[in-house]
């Protein structure tokens, strides 16, 4: 099974289980039925923290860091017992993943390249030519790796969001909604422009700009909760994991 990973994500269905754990219990079995788009969502749902983590936490090039990001997939999440004995009470998969890759690669440093790569894969072949634009991480310099992979999926979580928002306002005929929001808040026109001086550029008034603002960070906030429950199950870890990304 191929799946291409690409800047807006996994390529093919985009209808998934809504949780991380239902999502995981189809994806270790490969009889359950929707198994491959199970997969797919697994990938998509990590890959860019994986990759990034590889990439700056533990220096290697890009294209090492991209063949080492299919083999960490293939080998320690499907092929090992990493996806199929984990249970919610464990702790967040996403905790699990980050001391995973650290004992990978230790682990790869001790047998200095004899693993097979890849061997098995039910994730294919990863398209990971954008990764390096993808999956930057600014300031990497002096984090450590477990700081590169929390800021790395929190730059994923809100790159989707970003991407659901603009999707759900261009649908609705709310592009200039969409644009103030990214000018504003996302570019931080905000240091520089007033509501009066954006609306003129963008043919608002300074109250409709006011307004669009409003609408745009709300239903960013919905978008970014969406997100979110796609890694996490339990109630209480989706509100710690919000105030997390929006410092409540």
């Amino acid at each position: 099974m191929a799946v291409g990973i690409s800047e807006s994500g996994i390529e093919g269905a985009r209808e998934f289980p809504s949780t991380s754990w239902s999502v995981m219990a189809h994806a270790r079995d490969p009889s359950s039925p929707g198994y491959a788009r199970h997969v797919a969502r697994l990938v998509e749902l990590y890959w860019r923290p994986v990759y990034s983590v590889i990439r700056h936490g533990w220096s290697r090039t890009h294209d090492e860091a991209k063949d080492l990001t299919q083999e960490f997939f293939a080998t320690v999440v499907f092929d090992r017992e990493l996806l199929r004995t984990y249970s919610p009470e464990r702790g967040s998969f996403r905790a699990l993943l980050r001391t995973a890759i650290k004992h990978f690669m230790h682990d790869l440093a001790r047998v200095a390249g004899a693993r097979k790569r890849g061997g098995g894969a039910p994730v294919g072949s990863l398209d990971l030519t954008d990764a390096e634009s993808v999956a930057a991480v600014p300031g990497a310099d002096g984090m450590t790796p477990e700081q590169i992979f929390d800021l790395a999926w929190t730059q994923s979580v809100m790159s989707q969001a970003t991407a659901r928002l603009h999707e759900q306002l261009a649908a609705h005929g709310k592009a200039t909604v969409f644009e103030a929001f990214r000018r504003y808040d996302l570019e931080g026109e905000s240091d520089s422009a007033t509501y009066a001086e954006l609306g003129r550029s963008l043919g608002l008034s300074e109250q409709q700009v006011r307004h669009a603002l409003m609408h745009a960070r709300a239903s960013f906030r919905e978008a970014v909760t969406d997100v979110v429950r796609g890694y996490v199950d339990d109630p209480a870890d989706l509100a710690a994991e919000l105030d997390s990304l929006f410092g409540g």
